[in-house]
């Protein structure tokens, strides 16, 4: 047997236990990583099951490390009804229990580091070395975004505020040499940090 069939084999043995339970509704039912190794079909007969037996007992609660199956349960649940925590570095031995912004966590590469900048700055991200991972593509999404066509493809961020530099007069790009010196002075921070 396969470790998913024993995976899919041990998960239905505890739901049918747990369905045969009178006092259901009275429950805490505890999930670990109940995904481990199913293929897409059995993680959606999972999240299903899972889901079915969130409407039956008092309260569920599903751990993982993989961020795309908390995504598959939690779709289509009310807000109300579902809380989002996360297991976090606070200092560097201890951790604590606080909520977490799945969709910030799900989002594409530039909006999740904007969201990293944002909550940086708004006191909630104390990792600094992956703040200033982020700070290089976030300004190369925004000029890019900001001069669409001015910049080849494969130009990083220092090849960008070189061309900005080096731009003629009357062109989109001189509108960028404002805020050229402040756009130097992290691409600097960046690299030596």
């Amino acid at each position: 047997m396969s470790s998913g069939d024993r995976n899919t084999l041990a998960f239905a043995f505890f739901i049918v236990q747990l369905q045969q339970r009178p006092d259901l509704a009275n429950l805490t039912v505890v999930f670990d990583d109940p995904f481990t190794s199913l293929d897409r079909f059995r993680q959606q007969f999972t999240r299903d099951q899972i889901r079915a037996l969130a409407k039956k007992a008092k309260q569920v609660i599903v751990l993982s490390h993989e961020p795309s199956f908390l995504e598959l349960i939690a779709d289509g649940f009310e807000p109300a009804d579902l809380r989002l925590l996360i297991v976090a570095r606070d200092g560097v031995l201890d951790s604590v229990i606080k909520p977490w912004d799945m969709k910030t966590e799900m989002a594409p590469g530039y909006h999740k580091d904007i969201g990293t900048l944002l909550a940086y700055y708004g006191g909630e991200w104390e990792d600094s070395r992956a703040v200033i991972r982020c700070i290089r593509p976030v300004l190369e999404g925004f000029l890019r975004m900001s001069f669409p066509g001015s910049f080849p493809d494969n130009a990083w961020l220092g090849g960008m505020l070189e061309m900005i530099r080096d731009c003629a007069a009357g062109t989109p790009l001189e509108a960028a040499k404002a805020p050229l010196s402040d756009l130097e002075s992290l691409n600097d921070y960046t690299q030596t940090s």
